[in-house]
């Protein structure tokens, strides 16, 4: 199974609150530091080392039961000096909320919740935030223990009562004895009760804590630690909590409930009971110190493998890490379960000429004009030919097919040139519009030379949406330039192009709208288009020549064949939803992503529940 890696070691420190460390604590000295020790392990038992060779991490709704029991467990281990190291990030389904809705809506400004009006996960977030940040870590670990003991023992009548009383504790025995440094001195002079107003007012030391909960967010779903709401309506909200003691914990939870575990790269979501994750912790840090044990046996772990740092040596001697988890796509178990595809029926259409390829590598300027992604060259130049085809199928008439759409290209917008490790780089991928209305789509005989590679002239129910005929504009102008025309620097624009189009959700939702698609109310369209045409004009595009193309070829009015073919949009997308439901058996209305024959879906049909896939899971 692929390892998954949580990012440099100073991202990783930002976002995971480290319990301890085997290299630098003073309670690990007394261990011996060479991994060679290894070897003189007895089967069942672990080595005492000062090295982190065992880096653990839990993702964990803070006051749902199983993880208020693991953080017991972890707090005996640790007192037991197990040689692991132990983090923690918390996962508060509240702020992931938020950070999502920002992200669909970016023309919103977010608005923070005051105390009163966060649950308790989030007030327990911000209160080990401001722990952290006035003592360190250890002190922020001992608020969840206190928490813990607060919830399973039922002194307190619901889980908001056991964060501020923990908080308060928490805080007086970190000002008894604070650690090294002016900060932890300076925050020793206040109260426990001080310290809890200043956190319920958001000042002082939890005046950034609102920011950096949702930073951690941002990283825990670009990392696919934790499960965002797919777009669509929103999911109904979480019963209240009642009961006392484990019983208000467990209302607390949501989703899965069970913390997610991390150990070296390997994931695995927890048990039930915290107690049996921990012991599942402990089994699998078994296995991998059996692993090690060979590697050190064959010399290709000593020392100084991974410039000293241990967890670097086994993320890379294990191989297979990737930068994102996601189930549904990376593993053996998914790639059992993939449906594949036979691409023939596809590359044999009549209407492949009319898809637009699109890609991003500043590095193949030279090369032009491509029909459905064939890339075709200059005279003497080398032909571009994609490692991998993303064949991006959707709905732009449903919220679901155009935040599908927003990620493909913000694939090849923002995270393109991927990293040279990633299993298939955005510098070595196109991406393949297909547009798949829900709305019946059927094609009769003409001789109008656009239909023709589809097979016939379009016969909608419907008249298309402003927001596919300017896709299929833009798609046009890379399925039709000239070999002078059109470069990788033409088809980066038409990218920046898209690109702004649908990160502005609110006017991709009103292009897409069936009141603008029949008129609209005087001058809105206008008015539209040119906020459209302000976006083309950033990314380097002709917005006169992409507006024009829009108008009814019917009108005649079009001055080059180009515009007025470029214009029947019915027809183009009469041949778009033809290859969706011959070539590629879709469902009318569905999205998902074919990539080089094996299909993801993301929406099996109109009105189904969508699966999440964002940018990051391109290069999965």
């Amino acid at each position: 199974e692929p390892r998954l890696s949580l990012g440099s070691p100073s991202t990783v420190a930002t976002h995971v609150a480290w319990l301890n460390d085997l290299e630098k604590d003073a309670k690990y000295q007394r261990y011996g530091t060479s991994v060679a020790e290894l070897l003189h392990t007895f089967p069942g038992r672990f080595r005492p080392l000062a090295r982190n060779l065992f880096t653990s991490v839990a993702v964990a709704q803070p006051l749902c039961a199983p993880s208020l029991q693991l953080a017991g467990a972890v707090a005996q281990m640790w007192q037991a000096g197990y040689p692991l190291r132990f983090g923690v990030v918390f996962h508060l389904p509240s702020v992931v909320a938020r950070v999502q809705q920002q992200r669909r809506h970016p023309h919103l400004q977010p608005q923070l919740p005051a105390w009163q009006d966060m649950d308790a996960s989030e007030q327990f977030g911000r209160a080990f935030l401001t722990l952290r940040t006035a003592f360190g870590p250890a002190a922020a670990w001992r608020l969840w223990w206190e928490v813990a003991e607060e919830v399973g023992s039922g002194s307190s009548p619901e889980p908001r009562a056991a964060v501020e009383a923990a908080f308060s504790a928490a805080w007086a025995a970190a000002a008894r004895s604070p650690p090294p440094g002016a900060r932890a001195r300076v925050a020793a002079r206040k109260s426990g009760a001080e310290a809890l107003q200043m956190l319920q007012e958001g000042a002082g030391y939890a005046a950034e804590a609102g920011m950096q909960l949702s930073d951690t967010a941002a990283w825990l779903l670009n990392k696919g630690l934790v499960a965002g709401q797919p777009p669509g309506p929103p999911a109904p909200p979480a019963p209240p909590a009642e009961g006392e003691g484990e019983e208000a914990a467990a209302a607390a939870c949501r989703g899965e409930g069970g913390p997610l575990l991390w150990l070296n790269g390997v994931t695995w979501r927890g048990a039930a009971s915290g107690e049996a994750a921990a012991q599942e912790l402990l089994m699998r840090a078994m296995s991998d110190m059996q692993r090690m044990q060979e590697w050190v046996y064959f010399g290709r772990l000593n020392d100084d493998s991974g410039g000293g740092d241990m967890l670097a040596a086994v993320m890379e001697l294990a191989g297979g890490g990737v930068e994102r988890l996601n189930p549904r796509i990376g593993g053996q178990a998914a790639a059992r379960r993939a449906q594949i595809l036979p691409l023939a029926p596809l590359l044999s259409h009549p209407g492949r000429a009319s898809l637009p390829a699109l890609w991003k590598d500043a590095s193949t300027a030279a090369a032009s004009k491509s029909k459905s992604g064939s890339s075709a060259a200059p005279p003497g130049g080398p032909k571009r030919v994609a490692a991998v085809s993303h064949y991006v199928v959707a709905d732009l008439r449903g919220e679901e097919g155009r935040e599908l759409v927003a990620q493909a290209l913000r694939f090849l917008a923002d995270l393109a040139p991927a990293p040279a490790s990633s299993p298939a780089p955005a510098k070595d991928a196109r991406l393949v519009l297909l547009l798949n209305p829900a709305s019946p789509t059927t094609a009769t005989a003409s001789s109008n030379s656009t239909a023709a590679a589809g097979g016939g002239a379009a016969v909608r129910q419907q008249p298309p949406s402003l927001l596919e005929a300017l896709v299929l504009a833009a798609g046009w102008q890379v399925t039709h330039g000239s070999e002078e025309q059109l470069t990788s620097t033409t088809r980066g624009k038409v990218v920046s192009f898209l690109s702004r189009l649908f990160r502005d959700t609110a006017l991709s939702a009103r292009l897409a709208s069936e009141e603008v698609a029949a008129g609209g109310g005087p001058g809105q369209q206008e008015e539209l288009l040119t906020v459209v045409g302000s976006y083309a004009e950033e990314a380097g595009l002709d917005s006169a020549a992409l507006l024009a193309s829009l108008s009814p070829a019917a009108d005649n009015t079009s001055t080059t064949s180009a515009a007025a073919a470029a214009a029947d949009v019915a027809s183009l997308l009469a041949v778009h939803s033809e290859i969706c439901r011959t070539a590629l058996q879709l469902v009318p209305g569905s999205a998902a992503v074919i990539t080089n024959g094996r299909v993801t879906p993301v929406l099996t049909r109109p009105g189904a529940q969508p699966s999440e896939l964002v940018a990051e899971d391109f290069p999965l």
